[in-house]
């Protein structure tokens, strides 16, 4: 899962590898070691790593190697070179890697705190009163996006990617919303009026397909946010990336209190029902939406 060789049955820990291995035994309780929560890790951490370190290798090859041995360089002065380069190179991806590790566990932990005191200010009957029209949040992602790059490599899954992107920017842009964050196959949206953020989830359906892309998803909430340079916080976003997770390919999804906030005629719902959603403690109501015409 590590994406790393097989030990053989002889072999010995790396002595560089051993402190990694002593970490996981020194932070986590001896119940959570178990076989599912190890090989998800493994999983986790050896795909990223591997997808990083192919594109830093392919960077090499395509911008340094190349230009050196077109110039008449040697191949051992082109091996001495790339010695070089991962002297310099891979130091530089392990602080880039580790400063957006920490910037998304940082995200994670700010989540984490504004849902603690949201739940404590309901507890003690302290929370504002909801508003008539609060503000949405709305994630989308491709459905099959994984497949698709294993199929036609990550530089074409990329160059997708880019073009999703720059659709998300130009339909949320249209609908009064904003890009809170692109997520690879998908984003994280925020919008004023919870119609216009449904409104743009049916275009962005329609639009991503005939762009040539996987069909895609869409998951909108609506309720108090917390916004802090720039990203969003709060029990909404949770509920709306739950949501999400709920949807079918080509399908918009949307929480109660979208519903009732999108009193124009260009959008009708049909009832889905009661669904219990992952890390949400209590069952959502969700509305299946469609275009009026």
């Amino acid at each position: 899962m590590w994406g790393l060789p097989r030990p053989g049955p002889d072999d010995v820990v790396r002595e560089d590898d051993a402190p990694t291995f002593s970490e996981w035994k020194r932070f986590f309780p001896a119940e959570a070691l178990n076989e599912r929560l190890l090989l998800q890790g493994a999983r986790l951490f050896g795909e990223s790593a591997r997808r990083l370190a192919e594109w830093g290798f392919e960077l090499y090859k395509e911008y340094m190697q190349a230009p050196l041995l077109a110039s008449g360089m040697s191949r051992q002065e082109a091996i001495d070179a790339s010695s070089a380069f991962s002297a310099v190179g891979i130091p530089m991806m392990e602080r880039q890697f580790v400063w957006l590790l920490r910037r998304h566990l940082e995200h994670n932990t700010i989540q984490l705190i504004v849902e603690h005191v949201e739940n404590a200010v309901e507890v003690v009957g302290a929370a504002p009163p909801k508003a008539a029209k609060p503000p949405a949040i709305a994630f989308i992602d491709l459905s099959g996006y994984t497949a698709m790059t294993e199929e036609i490599g990550d530089q074409a899954a990329a160059e997708r990617a880019a073009a999703l992107a720059t659709l998300i920017q130009e339909l949320a842009h249209a609908h009064g919303g904003t890009v809170v964050k692109l997520l690879g196959d998908g984003a994280m949206l925020h919008f004023p009026d919870p119609e216009e953020g449904v409104l743009c989830g049916l275009e962005l359906v329609d639009r991503v397909e005939k762009a040539g892309l996987p069909p895609a998803r869409v998951g909108i909430a609506a309720g108090p946010v917390v916004v802090r340079e720039g990203d969003c916080y709060g029990r909404v976003v949770n509920v709306a990336a739950r949501v999400m997770d709920q949807a079918n390919p080509r399908q918009v999804l949307a929480t109660a209190e979208v519903v009732t906030a999108s009193q124009g005629d260009l959008v009708r719902f049909e009832d889905v029902g009661t669904v219990e959603l992952r890390g949400v403690s209590a069952p959502i109501w969700l509305s299946l939406a469609a275009p009026t015409s």
